[in-house]
């Protein structure tokens, strides 16, 4: 993944710019985000000077469609660190604006995706088809995306386009923690704006920036054991299994761990670590104060970042807990 884009020529491949990169990131961590939302033919990071500060990269998707995914969520946005000083810039290169117009899948930009819902806990074997059946009830749909199904995931996620605001409004009503996608699905769907405020160009305050940032970036932990979480309010019969099953929905785990709670007798909380930034803040705006493990749990989940103060996990925790 480091040279060119393998057996496709740049020609049939989407090309983005990425900029404001640190100087220590590597292919693999460009690959671990990239790839979420789509197949990457290759990455190549670009030489930096001597007295720069930050570095640059290509990332060739092998459908425009991808590319304009990861633009649209990623871009003036995501901070690949925890300390970096700007977020990444995500953009089309130069030579693929002026791209193929008469090919679908070309690099030529698409139209304005600013009314995007993003779409959680869907089956594996969900379709673009099912996605359009449902979702049209509220108005008109312009585009469906699902997410790469990675092998370890139970659920996957999809992104849905509306024409107008007042349709995702009316989709997110009805539709989020409530509607059931299959007969037999195991919980609800979640439905929430994928772009933010200022992405959607004045038309019409439907979310707060505030409500949209997934997490304050200087508040995150990475731990030797990976991004750290906190999920506390689970019901005291809860099983690693079932903590796994929801929380690896929006990335892979490295390790999950339950314990009591500090808050109360009976009280059991999780300690959960993600490989990557990215699929922990999702958990984060996804999960907390929305999901509930049990029906007749008297309030939702809350989850947070982890803190370390060099400790293990479990001593951090307990640290936390009396005030150390």
């Amino acid at each position: 993944l480091g040279g060119g884009p393998g057996s496709m020529t740049p020609d049939e491949c989407s090309k983005l710019f990425i900029g404001d990169l640190p100087l220590d990131v590597t292919v693999e961590d460009l690959q671990t985000l990239f790839y979420t939302y789509g197949e990457v033919a290759s990455i190549h990071l670009l030489p930096h000077g001597a007295k720069s500060k930050l570095r640059c990269a290509l990332v060739y998707y092998r459908k425009a469609k991808s590319a304009r995914d990861a633009i649209s969520v990623l871009h003036g946005v995501y901070k690949i660190r925890a300390d970096a000083p700007s977020p990444i810039r995500v953009a089309w290169a130069k030579d693929q604006i002026s791209g193929r117009s008469d090919d679908a899948e070309g690099p030529e930009p698409a139209k304005s995706e600013s009314f995007k819902l993003f779409v959680g806990d869907l089956p594996r074997d969900i379709t673009e088809e099912e996605l359009n059946i449902v979702f049209s009830h509220y108005g008109e749909v312009t585009d469906t995306h699902i997410l790469s199904r990675h092998r370890e995931r139970t659920y996957v996620a999809a992104f849905v386009c509306y024409a107008d605001a007042q349709s995702g409004e009316d989709a997110i009503t009805v539709l989020d923690m409530q509607y059931r996608i299959r007969e037999d699905a195991e919980r609800p769907i979640r439905v929430k704006w994928a772009v933010p405020r200022e992405k959607r160009a004045g038309r019409g305050a439907w979310m707060s920036r505030d409500d949209w940032e997934l997490q304050a970036n200087g508040d995150r932990c990475k731990t030797q054991d990976g991004w750290k979480l906190v999920v506390q309010g689970l019901p005291p019969d809860v099983s690693e299994e079932e903590v796994n099953l929801v929380f690896s929905t929006y990335g892979a785990l490295r390790r999950l761990q339950l314990q009591a709670s500090c808050s109360g007798p009976g009280a059991t909380e999780a300690l959960v670590f993600y490989e990557t930034a990215f699929g922990a803040d999702i958990a984060i705006r996804l999960l907390s104060g929305v999901y509930k493990f049990r029906q007749d749990a008297s309030a939702p989940i809350v989850v947070r970042w982890g803190k370390s103060d060099g400790k293990s996990p479990a001593e951090a925790e307990v640290a936390q807990c009396r005030g150390t």
